[in-house]
């Protein structure tokens, strides 16, 4: 029998392999306890008796009559059980439960179990018996999960996702979705070099977590095929994240990259309001499409700001060592709603094909506006730059008249198609707030604070 949909899993660094881990949320409600939730286990007992069913026995255990939902470790004793996770379906008495599964429970007696307790490896071998619907959750600590392992499902292995899992980092809000401040991070080990963090074809979530490839021999972040959400990538050599299959579903949504050099750190078909700086190599490299994504300050000789995407949208390159936006890779690449400034060569440069550049702004980038090969429509030249303080990280648009206050309320579509409605949508990627607005915004944010 597999883990119920709707177990949820809980990874601390100062948890232990050797706990149960999980707990069945269908059993909250009814008096039951998630005794995942803490880095001990509730109960840690040497005189387990498996009997090749359903059902385990111990004299001292003393399970609590709270106990049902929860993650059991079992594995040794006379019957050398290999370590199997199951979950505990229904409490007999405080000496025997009835649990998931019997599979490798064999006959025999002393084997060690422990009940409650999170687990300590991000891609341990609980990763096995995970089913679509599950959620892991990674506990923030002030120390890094560490990856010593390029091998999957062993202690301090790498992770590879299962359909329909979500991954999720948390420090006090313990939910899909968060927005706490402090995210765990997950480091790749310096003796470990041409290995990632992350593998998988799976469709699955990876959510509130820094990466950290701590600057290993071709190191890299996520190769899958699902979703990133609020994830850092950090210190990597040989990407951050791409797509596993090249499927065209991945997508990085509120992504962070830092540090990253050698390789393109997101490499996914679709960003959404991600933000890249002090990389060393281009740092987007989205294959289909960028919305209100902004690259500053990226150095080396050939980085430029986006390159590769198809469709580029309200995004903003800033101070980055080549053009802002290179659209030469692919014939139907456009910009829409974009700003360029202070780039090392040029704003915009195209291709034989002479990709679209609408409504798209520049000032200040070295080598003029185009870099040539482009079809530049309803072009705006600023006349300062249009930012509250780029180089405090602060990409506001300004008030200063020529410069931001033009791109305001200027984003295509001016007017929706079929007069559903007028848009106020400024140009680049952060709106501005008007004095007396609404409380939906909470205005601009520094990046990198």
């Amino acid at each position: 029998m597999a883990f119920n949909a709707n177990t949820v899993w809980e990874v601390r660094v100062d948890g232990d392999d050797s706990n149960g881990g999980s707990f069945n949320t269908n059993a909250l409600g009814t008096g039951n306890v998630d005794y995942s939730q803490q880095a001990a286990p509730q109960i840690a007992v040497t005189d387990a008796v498996t009997n090749a069913t359903t059902t385990i026995t111990s004299a001292s255990a003393n399970f609590p009559a709270n106990c049902v939902g929860n993650g059991i470790c079992i594995e040794g004793g006379s019957a050398s059980i290999t370590r199997r996770y199951v979950q505990i379906l229904s409490r007999t008495n405080a000496t025997t439960v009835v649990v998931d599964a019997s599979t490798g429970l064999n006959v025999g007696t002393g084997a060690t179990l422990k009940m409650g307790g999170a687990l300590a490896s991000p891609g341990g071998a609980f990763n096995t018996v995970l089913v679509s619907g599950n959620i892991v959750f990674y506990k923030y600590n002030a120390l890094p999960f560490v990856i010593t392992s390029a091998t999957i499902s062993v202690a301090g292995g790498r992770i590879s996702p299962v359909n329909g899992v979500s991954y999720s980092g948390y420090d006090t809000s313990r939910r899909l979705r968060n927005w706490d401040a402090n995210r765990p991070t997950m480091q790749l080990d310096s003796s470990l070099s041409s290995t990632n963090i992350v593998s998988s074809t799976s469709y699955a979530l990876l959510e509130s977590i820094i990466f950290d490839g701590n600057n290993i021999t071709l190191g890299s972040g996520c190769t899958h095929r699902g979703s990133t959400w609020r994830c850092r990538f950090q210190n990597f050599t040989n990407g951050a994240v791409t797509d596993g299959a090249a499927t065209g579903i991945t997508e990085c949504a509120l992504g962070e990259f830092t540090g990253n050099s050698g390789a393109g750190a997101a490499q996914v078909y679709h960003g959404i309001g991600c933000v890249a700086w002090n990389n060393s190599a281009t740092p987007f490299q989205f294959v289909a499409s960028a919305r209100d994504c902004i690259a500053f300050n990226n150095t080396g000789v050939n980085t430029d700001g986006f390159s590769a995407s198809r469709k580029l949208w309200n995004c903003i390159a800033y101070g980055n060592a080549r053009n802002g936006f290179n659209l030469s890779n692919a014939a139907e690449s456009a910009a829409y709603n974009c700003i360029a400034e202070a780039n090392l060569v040029s704003g915009y440069v195209g291709n034989s094909s002479n990709p679209f550049v609408v409504n798209c702004a520049d000032f200040g980038n070295s080598s003029g506006r185009s870099g040539g090969n482009i079809r530049d429509l309803d072009p705006i030249g600023l006349s300062g730059s249009a930012f509250v303080n780029a180089a405090g990280g602060d990409f506001r648009l300004n008030a200063t008249a020529g410069a931001g206050a033009l791109l305001r309320a200027l984003a295509l579509p001016v007017t929706f198609p079929g007069g559903v409605g007028a848009n106020y949508r400024d140009i680049g990627a952060l709106q501005h707030q008007d004095a007396g607005g609404g409380g939906g915004s909470t205005g601009g944010y520094i990046i990198g604070a």
